[in-house]
């Protein structure tokens, strides 16, 4: 196992700028996603903690030695990519073998006519056939060994490959989005076994995604990115109730977090569309934008909410309801989660309100920064009641 500290890193191709100033400390054991949008910079990070490629500045430590000097295979790290990268002509045991025998044999003892009658060569062997069985018997693919890629599902394709990672018994485990090649029940299923082997292994996991759903299921701490710039590194509760920046709480969520332009008067108390709501901010903002979760507002009667608006749609998702409300001085509507029992009481093109919950309301100021905000104590009580 290993702990992975990157230091001041900066990567630039000519004067495009890829990765700005990334500090990060991926800890002995942890199972840290990187996560963000296409073109954000995570792949191009991953391969420089692999050594695929080189940063233009900055270090990168491996168990608190600098290993920026050191060749991707002298760096004691197993990568597993997009597209699994399997020799087609060798079988699974083949497959799952090479990086032992890449490894430890010499350019001659690979050679397939001459190992064989080398001294040593049957323990060597024994060895291998030992370490492979003990993989695939903890991957469940004993019953694939003798079979080749070309034969595998999708699923069974990337057991292997984290097979053919986990022979070398590595310090940590690299993975470049490696279920985003599997349809989407299958990347459920994986997931889930991804996260399990992490625990069974203990062993530090770097695992890089654009799929926030991936990030929060698996995740022991998140790093968020976006055009080069590392922008929160928390656990997936603390980056989806706290975010940092206004990015993050756009790119963290399903469905989007709603978010509203609001004002600041001079005692600090926050209004949106003209309307106060019950909560307070530093009085120095102004202009701000108020974001609310689609579960942290409440439909009720338009007299009863802290805005109006009319119900356009109704989204039923079986175990739950949004609604889609438009408000007149919003361009987008707002979306609101309701139970089941509230969801079949409302009637769409009904004019209603929306009551947002104080507590979890997030302010972000004009550069998109997460400002201080506190609960108001309401004036009157108020109950949620459906249309």
């Amino acid at each position: 196992m290993a702990e992975i500290s990157i230091r001041k890193l900066n990567k630039s191709f000519g004067e495009t700028q890829i990765l700005d100033q990334i500090d990060l400390t991926v800890r002995d054991g942890e199972f840290m996603t990187l996560v963000g949008p296409s073109g954000c910079g995570k792949s191009t990070l991953l391969r420089i903690i692999a050594g695929l490629e080189s940063q233009t500045n900055g270090q990168v430590n491996i168990s608190g030695q600098p290993v920026d000097q050191l060749r991707p295979k002298d760096r004691n790290l197993s990568m597993v990519f997009q597209s699994y990268a399997l020799y087609p002509h060798l079988t699974v045991k083949e497959n799952i073998a090479t990086p032992i025998r890449m490894r430890s044999y010499c350019w001659y003892q690979r050679l397939p006519l001459l190992a064989r009658v080398l001294p040593g060569a049957a323990e060597r062997q024994s060895g291998i056939d030992s370490k492979v069985a003990a993989v695939a018997e903890l991957l469940q693919i004993e019953h694939l060994l003798d079979r080749r890629p070309g034969e595998l599902s999708g699923g069974q394709r990337q057991r292997v490959a984290l097979g053919r990672a986990m022979v070398r018994d590595p310090a940590a485990f690299l993975m470049d989005e490696p279920l985003s090649n599997l349809d989407a029940k299958l990347r459920i299923h994986m997931r889930t076994e991804i996260a399990q082997l992490h625990k069974q292994l203990g062993t530090t996991f770097i695992y890089v995604t654009h799929d926030q759903a991936e990030a929060m299921t698996m995740s022991d701490r998140i790093a968020l990115m976006m055009d080069g710039e590392l922008l929160q590194v928390a656990t997936p509760e603390e980056i989806y109730r706290n975010p940092v920046d206004v990015r993050v709480a756009e790119f963290i969520g399903s469905p989007k977090i709603n978010l509203l332009p609001g004002e600041v008067n001079s005692a600090g108390r926050v209004t949106v569309c003209g309307q106060p709501l019950r909560v307070a901010t530093q009085p120095r903002q102004t202009q701000i934008r108020v974001g609310v979760r689609p579960e942290n507002a409440t439909v009720c009667r338009a007299e009863q909410g802290d805005i109006q608006g009319q119900l356009i749609y109704l989204e039923n998702m079986g175990a739950e309801f949004f609604a889609h409300i438009t408000i007149d001085t919003l361009t987008e509507p707002m979306l609101v989660r309701c139970d089941v029992e509230q969801g079949q009481q409302l009637s769409l093109g009904a004019t209603v309100g929306i009551r947002i919950k104080p507590k979890h309301t997030l302010i972000f100021n004009q550069s998109g920064r997460r400002v201080a905000s506190e609960k108001i104590a309401a004036e009157v009580h108020h109950e949620s009641v459906a249309v």
